[in-house]
Parts: structure tokens; sequence; C-alpha cells
């Protein structure tokens, strides 16, 4: 097998298992996270409740939060191949490691701020609804709505987040990269 084959293959397993860690982490710290933005609902109770408002809430806000963070996987990818393009080495690979769990950390916490922060100034500019009382109140079409401002605030900062991530990716100087 020639480098940039084996390249290919590491690369390639480290993103699925990667996009299989991060997958779950952002289902899980974003219901979590979301949970806090909705103080006024008791979002566990609803959902026992079947309200659907409250569902569709809490599942665009995942979606959004998916679609920012899948958007971290290109650089930590990315420095996974130029880590082993400039030489395998164990010390190499485990720095790696370590950057990767500090991009997750990054990525998390920056995805829920951001999004947290979008979400409560169009609440404060909407003043002519309570949009968390109306959800509360299994108003489907207030949830859509707001559930809206999420994924559209997920287009416009998986961009920003991609290239901020991309600018802390540690590249080798080109002379140290070996392709054979």
């Amino acid at each position: 097998m020639n480098s940039i084959a084996f390249v290919s293959l590491i690369s390639g397993i480290v993103e699925l298992i990667l996009s299989f860690g991060l997958g779950l982490l952002t289902a899980f710290f974003s219901f979590k996270a979301f949970a806090k933005l909705n103080q006024g609902i008791d979002e566990i109770k609803a959902l026992h409740d079947n309200n659907t408002a409250v569902a569709i809430l809490h599942g665009t806000m995942m979606i959004a939060a998916a679609i920012i963070i899948h958007k971290s996987l290109a650089p930590a990818v990315a420095g996974l191949q130029m880590q082993l393009f400039s030489g395998f080495s164990m010390t190499g690979f485990l720095k790696f490691i370590g950057l990767a769990v500090g991009y997750v950390a990054i990525v998390l916490t920056t995805t829920i701020v951001t999004l947290s922060v979008s979400v409560k100034l169009f609440l404060k500019l909407t003043r002519d609804i309570d949009e968390l009382a109306e959800i509360e109140k299994n108003n489907v079409s207030v949830s859509i709505l707001l559930g809206s401002v999420f994924i559209i605030m997920s287009f416009f900062l998986s961009s920003g987040v991609e290239s901020f991530l991309s600018a802390l990716v540690p590249y080798p100087s080109p002379e140290t990269i070996q392709i054979q």
C-alpha cells in the first residue's frame, strides 16, 4: 500500500470515528444545553405530555447544532492528513488526538453559545409575541418559526466556525512533508 492510500485509509477511519462521536456528543449536549435556554419550559415534562411544539423546537435546535459542528470535521481531518504526510509518529498522532478533543470542546461551546445568543436576540426583537409561552402551550406554528431561526443561523455560523477551526490546525512546514 502506498503512502497516499495509507493516509486516505487512516484519515477515513478517523473521520468515521470522529463523525460517530461528534454526532452523539452533539445530540446529547445540544439537548441538555438548549433545555437551559428555555428556562420557562420543563422540556422533559412537555415531551412526556406529547407537546409537539417543544419536540419540534428541540429537534431543530439539535439539527442546527449538527450543521455547525459537522463543519468542524474538515479542519480536524486535514490536520490528521498533514500529520500523516509529514511522517507518522505516535507522538504526533497523540498530539492530533489532543488537538481534536480541544477542537470538539471549542466547537461545542461556540455552537451552543452562538445559537443561544442568536435566539435570545430574536426573542428580544419580536416583542409582539412571547414565543416560549406559546411553545409551552403547544403552538406548533411558533415552534416552527423559532426553529427556523436556529436553522438559518446555523447556515450562517457554520462557515465562520469552519474558518476559525482551520486557523487553529497546526500545519507542518512544507519541507517536512514526505510523499513517496
